[in-house]
């Protein structure tokens, strides 16, 4: 009975260190798991295919990318590649912060980092190039892969409504910021394309009320960028007969004229009741259901000439294949797909879960219908009042072409007014000594016709397209000649070279000026260098944070290590214990020579037999008092040392030691006629068994 209990003492022990090992391990496993999250090294991006030999050094990027969980419970993961600003540039760095957003609904945001504003291109031998009209070398950029399940996002679900890509997008917000908070702060501005002239507004909105109910926690949001957009559906497709016949890509002699006609005016009567209730604000299913309208595009393009070819819908100067009619283009897409499904490139980029690439995903464009979100259109009047917002159209473009957006615009109203006042001039913009296009802004709205431009603006012009972040900002002038009025721009290095000549004169009249003072004023003037930044540069923020998970992940080991060392201490004194008290068992001195006898034979010392009251029976100490005992040298197993005793009858504090006996008494009287195997019954015996135990419609790919 007694060994039983110890093996289940022992039993328990070792209960309790696995179940305190077990509780550690996961307390461990969750701060590493959170440690791992939010640290910027586990999103760095060291290493491309031609990153070390076709970039140089002055200016390879610093990247961070990755799948960033956003909500558990379905699996949702949003892919991002970010660029921190080149600090090797013309202008010092800024605290903005882009967010890049591709359209589809469902098409990659890699179409622009790789083939649009992003720092690397891909060239035919499957590695990066240099784009010297990144917009990295103004401000911080973030492409994002959304909504879920685009490119390499991934989850089990799949969004249906522009308000679930809203509230997804921000909590992407939230999560991103705790991995980089030093950003957090920044200027943050919306860029994209194409539907997402849908997502950018909405997230904008949204971003808006957030600020406006927590005035501890805003997000500083500047303003919104939207290239060629899809905005307004309905009034957009409106546009498609009149702008297509103007470029000469159709006419009256057309075979499908007629159908076009009838489609055109069935569509007019839907903008018509649309225009009727466009300020109740209310989602009626002829508003959010334009697939009618849409069709009159998809008509078109069935003219199907020579060779099965057809028109290209991103830039009518082409032509595709029927039935792509663009969804080759652009050629960069042919180079951009290999390239991101390299098991190499997927490593670099920090992949866990490794989904074929794709520039548009048909699953999510379809199962996004948006039947119950009001178009975006509804939202810039509320927008307009707080921030600014450039529309900027290639005008080669037919699917969102310049012709839908202007008037779109003229039905637009805000800040007070409808539309652009007739006082509004119309402004040629000279970016570098070529105009390039015509601008128009008022009430914070501007809107830019892009000459020579595709429906992707920064895959044909990439250094033009940055100079759209001078028009946001404020960095322009504006001439006057005569009655043309001129907005200017110029490269980066045109602006470096321009601030070095006004400054000279200044640097003259200043020779004796303190030394401190003048390199605090040339400050602007010069390349920013990457080693002197304020303390503000991103690698050394990394390392800050990184040092800091280091230090938290060396305590947490410390605290596991010193458990694991005392629980094993305890199990290793108590295997100790149980051998010592089975090593200290009495054991009869009397030889049976394998025979047994009936008798039972008792062995008592014999002032035990004179002394023990069988009325007040001595209790008998418990097994953690023995253990003690043992362990400090109270007792000597189950017997005392013969200590000295006082003799009474020889006088008072005479003492002396009295030689035990032992008496073996027959237990004939207690147990007469047991037999033997009654008496093989009584042996001890011990018994343990603890349990152990994953186009159909032109809009798919904008």
């Amino acid at each position: 009975m007694a060994m039983a209990i110890k093996f289940g003492w022992i039993l328990l022990l070792l209960g309790i260190y696995c179940r305190i090992a077990d509780g550690v391990s996961v307390l461990k496993d969750r701060a590493s798991v959170d440690d791992k999250k939010y640290s910027p090294t586990s999103y760095l991006v060291t290493n491309l295919p031609g990153l070390l030999e076709n970039i140089p050094d002055d200016h390879k990027p610093l990247m961070f990318a990755g799948q960033l969980e956003l909500h558990p419970e379905n699996q949702t993961n949003y892919f991002f590649w970010s660029f921190k600003q080149d600090e090797n540039g013309y202008i010092p760095k800024s605290n903005r912060t882009i967010f890049w957003l591709n359209g589809g609904p469902g098409c990659s945001s890699m179409d622009g980092a790789l083939m649009e504003v992003g720092p690397l291109r891909v060239n035919n031998q499957n590695k990066v190039i240099y784009n010297p009209g990144s917009w990295h070398e103004v401000a911080d950029i973030v492409f994002v892969d959304q909504p879920v399940n685009t490119g390499f996002s991934y989850g089990s679900v799949f969004s249906h409504e522009l308000d679930e890509i809203t509230w997804t997008f921000l909590k992407f917000m939230e999560e991103y910021f705790k991995i980089f908070p030093e950003e957090r702060d920044n200027e943050i501005y919306f860029a994209g394309e194409s539907y997402a002239g849908q997502y950018i507004p909405y997230i904008g909105n949204r971003i808006l009320e957030h600020n406006k109910g927590n005035s501890d926690n805003r997000y500083n949001l500047k303003g919104l960028l939207i290239g060629n957009g899809w905005i307004s559906p309905n009034e957009q497709s409106m546009s498609y007969i009149p702008f297509c016949k103007n470029a000469g890509l159709i006419d009256e002699h057309s075979p499908a004229w007629a159908n076009l006609l009838r489609k055109q005016e069935k569509c007019q009567n839907i903008v018509n009741k649309i225009d009727s209730v466009f300020d109740e604000h209310k989602v009626n299913e002829f508003e959010t259901n334009s697939d009618l309208c849409e069709s009159i595009l998809t008509d078109i393009l069935a003219q199907v000439r020579p060779e099965q070819q057809c028109i290209n819908m991103y830039d009518y100067r082409l032509t595709d294949l029927y039935p792509q009619c663009g969804s080759n283009w652009p050629p960069d897409v042919h180079t951009v797909t290999p390239f991101l499904n390299l098991p190499e490139v997927q490593s670099h980029l920090n992949l866990v879960y490794k989904p074929r690439w794709r520039e548009c995903s048909g699953s999510v464009t379809n199962r996004f219908r948006a039947r119950n979100s009001l178009p975006s259109i509804h939202l810039f009047k509320d927008i307009l009042a707080e921030i600014p917002i450039i529309l900027f159209h290639g005008d080669k473009d037919i699917i969102c072409n310049t012709m839908g957006a202007q008037n779109m615009i003229k039905k637009l109203e805000w800040n007070g007014a409808k539309g652009f006042s007739e006082s509004t001039p119309e402004m040629d913009w000279d970016f570098n000594g070529t105009i390039s296009g015509f601008v128009k802004l008022e009430r914070n709205l501007t809107y830019i016709n892009m000459y020579n431009s595709s429906h992707m603006v920064p895959f044909d012009h990439p250094e033009l397209s940055r100079s759209l972040i001078d028009l946001m900002i404020g960095n322009y002038n504006v001439t006057q000649d005569n009655d043309k009025t001129t907005l200017n721009t110029f490269t980066l290095k045109r602006q470096w070279e321009e601030l070095q000549k006004q400054k000279a004169p200044i640097e003259d009249d200043n020779t004796t000026s303190d030394s401190d003072s003048n390199s605090n004023s040339n400050l602007n003037d010069q390349k920013p260098d990457p080693t002197d930044n304020d303390g503000d540069s991103t690698p050394s923020n990394t390392g800050d944070n990184s040092s800091e998970t280091e230090n938290t992940a060396t305590g947490n080991r410390r605290f596991t290590r010193i458990i694991q060392l005392l629980v094993i201490v305890v199990v290793i004194w108590s295997i100790y214990v149980l051998y010592a008290s089975y090593k200290s068992r009495p054991q009869s001195i009397i030889k049976t020579n394998g025979k047994q006898s009936n008798r039972k034979k008792i062995v008592q010392w014999a002032d035990q037999i004179e002394t023990t009251d069988p009325l007040h029976p001595t209790q008998e100490p418990s097994f953690i008092k023995r253990t003690f005992n043992k362990i400090f040298g109270v007792t000597r197993g189950h017997y005392t040392s013969v200590g000295p005793l006082e003799d009474i009858e020889l006088g008072e504090n005479i003492l002396h030691n009295v030689a035990d006996d032992f008496i073996i008494t027959s237990d004939d009287e207690y147990e007469e006629g047991t037999s033997s195997s009654s008496s093989n019954s009584n042996s001890p015996t011990h018994e343990a068994s603890p349990d152990r135990q994953l186009p159909e419609h032109p809009r798919d790919t904008l």
